[in-house]
């Protein structure tokens, strides 16, 4: 990818690189995320499981849908359709399978529903609002 005004194309390592490097003092997303279990502002199963992004989503949407891990220093605008039908343009939603995933992500649909693909929740976006 060509560099031109500090810019470059969406999704390639490229990108992810110039990223890191503007969100140098940033924190990690993982500062922000509610730990999954049965206390006091946790995740239970339950309610994780209602955060899964869907195969129909996916579907419909995966292409253009931004993922981010623990360690992103950035993520997308959230809406108030965030959570509904669609998830494109809408917000993030987080990478949380064991793996460490590599830039570009591929987009095909069985591999997008071995992400483990994930909601934020209202609390977790209210943190990364401050």
């Amino acid at each position: 990818a060509t560099y031109i005004t500090g810019t470059c194309e969406m999704g390639t390592r490229e990108s992810e690189l110039l990223w890191k490097k503007l969100c140098a003092h940033c924190h990690p997303i993982s500062l922000i995320l509610q730990p999954r279990g049965d206390g006091n502002g946790c995740i239970c199963d339950a309610e994780y499981e209602e955060l899964l992004v869907s195969k129909t989503t996916l579907e419909k949407g995966g292409k253009s849908i931004d993922i981010l891990t623990i360690d992103s220093l950035k993520s997308s605008c959230f809406t108030k359709s965030y959570f509904r039908s669609s998830t494109v343009g809408s917000g993030s939603v987080l990478y949380t399978g064991d793996l460490n995933i590599e830039h570009p992500i591929s987009r095909d649909l069985d591999n997008l529903c071995s992400l483990k693909l994930r909601y934020f929740t209202p609390r977790e976006i209210l943190r990364l609002h401050g």
